[in-house]
């Protein structure tokens, strides 16, 4: 807890430099990013942990992040959008890199989406994703990243295995699909908020990147595995997403396996 405290501090901190009441501020989630409510501020804050360690420039990582929020918010789309009662930055306090967000009523009681409501979700995501124009990293960029993450865990006795599976990820998996475009980067379940109004608003879009829609579909199909939601719950979301690229899909998928098990690795070895 010892992070979380320091980026409740942290959070406070930018509060009361821009003229917040940071009192009440409460830490809503401490995973790999801290995520704080400046209660009673409609500003939630988002503290960048774990995950700076991806990023060899976290500034230029959350400033597109901001950009692509704004963007989305203004053609209307579903998403948490960047915060007008704080400057949501990036900002660095204390060596820690900090955004702002609007406060949303999260139903934390609210069950899984249905399978259509998903698919359908996150086509209209990507539809309003199209519309923006903003210069991203192309995903190909996740190779290196992977590769630094098994780097950091070289004495793991899975770290050749997992070289070798890194390298059978074909090149068009990250370039190629039915369509590039930019892509959410780390679409999940997680990142589908339910809220207390009944809508659902995608966040955290720390890795958006350019690349295949594949890339996002993975990450909700790797998802519903995860939940054990079943093989009649993944189709019914692929159906209501839409035409894919299956080759691309299928490599992403192990992809995003590879991915998720690396990085449980390193969290466990720090």
């Amino acid at each position: 807890m010892r992070g979380a405290a320091r980026a409740l501090a942290a959070a406070r901190a930018l509060a009361a430099a821009h003229g917040l009441p940071g009192g009440g501020a409460t830490v809503l989630h401490a995973g790999s990013n801290v995520v704080v409510h400046l209660a009673p501020a409609p500003v939630v804050v988002r503290v960048m942990t774990g995950t700076a360690v991806l990023h060899d420039d976290p500034r230029a990582w959350l400033a597109r992040e901001v950009e692509v929020c704004a963007r989305l918010a203004g053609l209307g789309a579903a998403v948490v959008a960047p915060s007008d009662e704080l400057p949501p930055g990036p900002h660095l306090v204390d060596g820690l890199w900090l955004t702002g967000w609007e406060h949303v009523a999260v139903d934390r009681a609210a069950g899984e989406p249905e399978p259509e409501e998903l698919g359908q979700a996150l086509r209209d995501l990507h539809r309003a994703m199209a519309h923006v124009n903003v210069a991203l990293e192309p995903l190909d960029a996740v190779r290196d990243e992977v590769g630094g993450l098994i780097a950091d865990v070289a004495d793991d006795p899975r770290a050749d295995g997992w070289r070798a599976q890194l390298a059978a990820v074909p090149e068009g998996a990250l370039t190629g699909g039915a369509a590039g475009q930019p892509v959410h980067g780390d679409a999940s379940l997680s990142n589908l908020l339910a809220l207390a109004d009944g809508r659902r608003v995608w966040a955290d879009f720390e890795d958006v990147r350019h690349g295949p829609v594949e890339a996002d579909v993975a990450g909700l199909v790797d998802a519903a595995r995860r939940r054990e939601l079943g093989a009649a719950y993944e189709q019914a979301l692929l159906a209501a997403y839409g035409p894919v690229d299956e080759e691309v899909l299928a490599a992403q998928l192990r992809l995003h396996d590879l991915y998720g098990t690396v990085w449980r690795a390193r969290q466990a070895a720090a």
